[in-house]
């Protein structure tokens, strides 16, 4: 699978990647403009990939809402797993410094591209924006094995898309398996806020080495 991408060039000599997930009926520039507000000295190489199924007129999704697709879901992983992968190689960067995030459907993937079960080096963090733990045959999470990812939980108390209790069911359940948890709840729909990113630069400041 071949996906899109968007990438911010030009910003400094960063040496780690930033990988941003859209989530549904979206696109990567959604994401991809929050990266140097929250990485204003360029420390990282901010790239967003784009859903590989489109909705028109510019936007995609990844997996069709709703469950059922497990399939679908894991080759989508496997894609922006390996492509993570190849971008780290070509640009030289430490595959161990790389921060991963998603918005919605996107921190779904992006949960299970930073904590699943892998044979591949770790990524330094996770960022799950207004999303859940997806519930898909054939993904093996392994939290013993990711006690080393920092990891960003935020939510806002009036999702009705994806209720806030899903965002304090996955700060809970990573917690007590013993990983390092940031979570953060905001008066806010399913939306990213601006309390939310200062908060998420904040953080990300926390586990740049």
């Amino acid at each position: 699978m071949q996906l899109e991408t968007h990438v911010i060039e030009g910003r400094g000599n960063p040496d780690r990647l930033m990988f941003l997930v859209h989530g549904y009926y979206s696109q990567p520039y959604a994401l991809s403009t929050l990266g140097p507000l929250v990485d204003p000295d360029a420390h990282y190489l901010v790239m967003a990939p784009r859903g590989p199924h489109p909705l028109p007129p510019h936007d995609s999704y990844w997996i069709e809402p709703g469950g059922g697709d497990d399939r679908g879901f894991l080759d989508v992983l496997e894609a922006l797993d390996a492509l993570v992968g190849e971008t780290c190689s070509a640009r030289g960067f430490d595959r161990g410094d790389t921060v991963v995030g998603g918005f919605s459907q996107g921190a779904g993937l992006a949960l299970a591209l930073a904590l699943g079960a892998t044979e591949r080096t770790r990524v330094a963090g996770v960022m799950c924006l207004s999303g859940f733990m997806p519930d898909v045959e054939g993904l093996v999470w392994d939290l013993d094995g990711a006690r080393e990812v920092a990891v960003l939980v935020q939510h806002g108390t009036d999702d009705t898309l994806i209720p806030v209790a899903r965002g304090r069911d996955i700060a809970a359940h990573v917690r007590d398996a013993g990983l390092d948890v940031t979570y953060g709840e905001y008066p806010a729909g399913h939306d990213i806020t601006l309390e939310g990113l200062v908060d998420m630069r904040a953080w990300l400041a926390r586990i740049t080495p």
